[in-house]
């Protein structure tokens, strides 16, 4: 994992295509903005699949193809 130390304003990036910015930080806080290509899926990690199926509805689809299953690894 790497550890990076970031001002405000200051970016991340991931690839060619992906931008994360630093747009506001406290002491137990930091507000990022994130600029990815639409087939990117972006979520929080504290989003379970039973959290996404009840707010998408009962087939959530997976970035790459075919659909996410109760037992099936979150995508990355």
């Amino acid at each position: 994992m790497l550890v990076l130390s970031r001002k405000i304003g200051e970016e991340i990036l991931l690839g060619d295509d992906i931008r994360i910015v630093i747009t506001r930080a406290s002491r137990s806080r930091v507000s990022l903005a994130i600029d990815a290509p639409l087939g990117v899926a972006v979520r929080r990690s504290e989003l379970s699949r039973a959290t996404l199926k009840e707010f998408v509805g009962a087939v959530v689809p997976d970035r790459d193809a075919g659909v996410l299953d109760d037992k099936a690894p979150l995508p990355a």
